[in-house]
């Protein structure tokens, strides 16, 4: 099962899970400059981070099983707002290994975040400092960092980031193996739909989920079955949203089947 924490950055234990992560991911990454100790540690350090004196953050773990499997921050600079007029908050730190739920979970979190506290955009990657370095790598990921203030992340990341960001954008909302049956991840997802405001409810049409026993047949199969829908349950809307949701992964490098009918639920092979 996975849950997202937000930690307690006063917790030295917390904070190392948060820190160690990366230094875990790409430990076998030539192409990685893992940064020194100090300058990982400092963005969790509310009293010496200079961006605490007028604004706040808090970070995020993703834990399976008991092990750290993602990691995010999100940030609210209040002094960016205040001078641009805006309501953005950013994300920073994310880590994850190569699964779309864990991914989806730590970006649900942020947004939730966000939306707590009256922010309407995220975006990010955008560090606590200029120091922190900005975006995610695209291409050239057989060059090794030319110094730390650059970011480096594996291949999959931009696929993972922009597969959730598509789906959410185009108004199909989505739940990752939540819930043991698919009555449940639906009652998850009629959850996550009340949670949202009027104006962004307004914009949600679609749904896409797999439950916990899709997640369990995908480790023994390697395949992962999704159930998608549309929230006005027409035929012509549900197929729409199937058509939706298997371009934006195959767009993105997962094989599809599907027969293209609402009888029949898209199938990813392999799914790792």
């Amino acid at each position: 099962m996975l849950t997202i924490e937000k930690i307690n950055t006063d917790n030295k234990v917390q904070v190392k899970r948060f820190v160690d992560l990366s230094y875990r991911l790409y430990k076998d990454c030539p192409q990685w400059v893992p940064p020194l100790l100090v300058d990982a540690n400092l963005p969790l350090n509310r009293k010496k981070h200079p961006f605490f004196e007028h604004s706040e953050a808090d970070f995020f773990l993703a834990i399976r099983e008991g092990e750290v499997v993602g990691r995010i921050c999100a940030a609210d600079n209040k002094l960016f707002n205040d001078y641009h007029k805006t309501k953005k908050a950013h994300f920073y730190a994310f880590e994850a290994v190569n699964d779309l739920e864990v991914a989806r979970a730590l970006f649900e979190a942020v947004t939730d975040w966000s939306k707590q506290r009256g922010l309407d955009t995220v975006i990010g990657p955008k560090g606590l400092s200029p120091f922190d370095g900005y975006g995610i790598l695209v291409e050239g990921f057989g060059e090794r960092q030319m110094m730390t203030m650059m970011n480096y992340n594996y291949d999959y990341y931009p696929k993972l980031i922009e597969a959730f960001e598509s789906l959410e954008q185009s108004g199909i909302i989505y739940n990752a193996g939540s819930g043991y049956t698919e009555h449940d991840a639906i009652a998850d997802l009629a959850e996550k739909l009340h949670k949202l405001t009027p104006e962004a409810r307004k914009q949600v049409w679609g749904y896409c989920l797999y439950h916990e026993q899709d997640a369990a047949r995908a480790l023994k199969g390697k395949f992962l079955m999704l159930s998608f829908g549309a929230l006005d349950d027409k035929p012509a809307t549900v197929l729409k949203v199937g058509e939706a949701v298997s371009s934006a992964l195959q767009e993105r490098g997962f094989t599809v089947a599907w027969n293209g009918t609402v009888h029949e639920r898209l199938r990813i092979d392999p799914y790792s």
